[in-house]
């Protein structure tokens, strides 16, 4: 049941220290191991990035949805994941429960 659930969260390098307490605090569980970790990137470093992957999290840039919405965003990549929350169905369509 535990492989079914994915855990989403996202955000820039600004955010790394609270992720990555999120994600010691989940694998630290008995059954953290077995949860999928997903996280959004809106500017994490490749050192962030590979750090997470250490820890068996995918890691994902979800890109803008539009044009419209990055010309609006005007260089503020952390706000594609906040638009991303409402694609998730679409950003990770073989993921069965989304959290």
């Amino acid at each position: 049941m535990y492989e079914e659930v994915t855990i989403v969260s996202g955000g820039d390098s600004k955010y790394f220290q609270l992720l990555k307490e999120l994600a010691l605090s989940i694998r630290e569980k008995p059954h953290g191991k077995d949860l999928n970790i997903v996280y959004l990137d809106g500017g994490l470093t490749d050192e962030n990035i590979n750090y997470f992957k250490s820890l068996n999290i995918e890691v994902i840039d979800p890109d803008w949805c539009n044009i419209i919405a990055e010309k609006k965003a005007a260089e503020r990549n952390f706000l594609k994941i906040n638009i991303a929350k409402m694609h998730l169905d679409l950003i990770l369509p073989s993921k069965k429960i989304i959290i």
